[in-house]
């Protein structure tokens, strides 16, 4: 999602890269994407799991303020 929002030159260009990216993630490894979102059982003092769910909302909340 950071490389594709980069690579347009206006927010609206910016956000649609973010939001394509984060669908093309989605749909193509639908059981992590499943992981990181699900409340139950995510045992989030495993720094790796934790760094990629943080990652993932952060990208989401930068689409929202654009």
């Amino acid at each position: 999602m950071v490389a594709a929002g980069a690579s347009g030159t206006t927010p609206m260009e910016k956000g649609l890269a973010n939001a394509k990216a984060y669908v093309a993630y989605a749909q193509a490894y639908p059981g992590m994407h499943g992981l990181m979102f699900r409340s139950e059982g995510l045992d989030y003092s495993r720094p790796s799991l934790h760094e990629a769910s943080e990652a993932a909302f952060a990208g989401l909340g930068r689409l929202r303020r654009r």
